[in-house]
């Protein structure tokens, strides 16, 4: 954060935005989420028209129930990554003992990419090559990645994770930016009956395992 309250994104992308415009070749940048709800976003529109933004893929519907399409797109995900190393390797009875551990993970995640990765790095680390993965190895590493997160919300945030988990929606306010920045706060879309386009959050899974998010709620 810059004297004037500037940060540095607002540097880099408006600022120089010439600069990043004039490479001669097809560029695709990726600006912090934060900035598109803030009052940045017009001047986002007019230098690189209107930002897209990626959602999570969504492992549960905004009713809490398990989104069974998401959950076998992140299993993809995994075992699209695992035959790149062993082609012959079952998820479910190879590197997992159980189809049960196996989407746990998944759920985890959040449908995060960054982070399933992350849990999957953790899982692998912890297993010491001992396959299959066990439930007791796949919860360690998930609690691993909870501390962390714990360790990034304010006192003042419980609360704000706790409204979100009810509603499934944000105000537009500095809080809730930083909490969607930290990856606490995650955005997800699905296409409704009529075909129109939903928009919803809710709070990062591995922060409503976490006993001050509990007892909150």
């Amino acid at each position: 954060m810059q004297p004037d309250g500037r940060s540095n994104h607002d540097e880099i992308f408006i600022d120089r935005s010439a600069q990043l415009k004039g490479l001669d070749c097809h560029t695709i940048y990726t600006i912090p989420i934060s900035m598109v709800y803030s009052n940045k976003a017009p001047n986002l529109k007019i230098e690189y028209d209107d930002p897209q933004v990626l959602p999570m893929i969504m492992v549960e519907t905004p009713e809490g129930e398990v989104d069974e399409l998401g959950v076998a797109t992140i299993r993809e995900i995994i075992d699209r990554r695992v035959k790149e190393v062993k082609s012959d390797l079952s998820l479910e009875t190879d590197l997992f003992e159980s189809r049960e551990v196996l989407d746990k993970v998944c759920l985890m995640s959040g449908g995060h990419v960054r982070d399933l990765m992350f849990l999957m790095q953790s899982v692998i680390k912890r297993a010491g090559g001992k396959l299959p993965i066990s439930a007791g190895v796949a919860q360690r590493a998930i609690t691993e990645a909870r501390v962390s997160y714990k360790r990034s919300i304010q006192q003042e945030e419980w609360q704000i994770l706790v409204d979100v988990s009810r509603s499934k929606n944000i105000l537009n306010n500095q809080q809730h930016r930083n909490l969607l920045f930290n990856r606490c706060l995650l955005e997800y879309i699905y296409f409704d009956k009529q075909g129109e386009k939903q928009v919803w959050y809710d709070v990062h899974p591995l922060i409503k395992g976490v006993q001050e998010f509990q007892e909150l709620v």
